[in-house]
Formats: C-alpha cells, sequence, structure tokens
C-alpha cells in the first residue's frame, strides 16, 4: 500500500514533464489563433494569409485574401524558401493538422512569425465567418 503513493507521485510527475515538453514546442514564433484572433490578425501590415490545403479545397471555398501554397505539393518547400521571412504568416487547412506540419517546416527555414486557426477552416465556416469561392464555367 505504501508504494502506491509513490507511483502516482511519478505517474503524475512524468506527465507533468510530458506536457511541459509539449508546451515549449510552440515558442513565440508559432501560435495557435482562436477565430476571433484570427481574423483581427488577418488585416495587418506585414501579414500574409495562406491557405496550405489543395487547390480543389481552396477553389470550393476558403477565406477571403488568403494565397493558396498546397503543402502536400510537390514545390511546396521550394516556394517556402521564396518567401519573405520578415512577414508574418497566418496559415490555415482544413482542421490544423496540415497547417502545423508546415509552420514546423517554416521554422526549420527561420521563419519567426507563424500563426495557425485552431480547428482551421472547419471552426472559421462553423463561426459563419466570411469565405469565398472560386466559380469556374463549363466549357
Amino acid at each position: 500500500m505504501k508504494s502506491l503513493p509513490h507511483y502516482l507521485l511519478a505517474v503524475f510527475f512524468i506527465i507533468g514533464i510530458s506536457l511541459s515538453s509539449v508546451a515549449s514546442t510552440m515558442d513565440e514564433g508559432e501560435k495557435r489563433l482562436s477565430v476571433r484572433q484570427f481574423e483581427r490578425k488577418i488585416n495587418k501590415r506585414n501579414t500574409i494569409l495562406l491557405d496550405v490545403r489543395t487547390p480543389e479545397e481552396m477553389q470550393k471555398s476558403h477565406i477571403p485574401g488568403a494565397i493558396n501554397l498546397d503543402c502536400l505539393s510537390d514545390n511546396f518547400k521550394a516556394k517556402i524558401e521564396q518567401l519573405d521571412k520578415s512577414k508574418t504568416y497566418l496559415l490555415y487547412c482544413r482542421s490544423g493538422i496540415r497547417a502545423a506540419k508546415a509552420a514546423a517546416y517554416m521554422k526549420t527555414k527561420g521563419f519567426k512569425k507563424i500563426k495557425l486557426l485552431d480547428g482551421g477552416f472547419q471552426a472559421w465556416t462553423q463561426q459563419n465567418k466570411p469565405t469565398k469561392t472560386i466559380y469556374h464555367a463549363v466549357n
């Protein structure tokens, strides 16, 4: 019976260390923003809005003003290299997973100011925020 409290203490200690290491991997340069916070940042000076979904996803609907930079494309890394590292980048995808991966790559290339839309485009549309659709004429 005496070892049970020691065991629980060790488990909580390990969980605490794990959580603190996860939190430390997301520094000031990379931050998840709520839909409201993200929306406020969109039109700020020196800020670039990047939709890292596929072109097909973006054509269906996207946040107005977004630039498509498909993180699954073969030339994604080359395109990232061409971006201005002094700018702030607002990234989103459908749910947030691809944007987080894109942000992680950008960090390895020296980008310091990266903000992610928490919950991605799904969270944006669930809060009835403005979207834009690209229509193509059928020939």
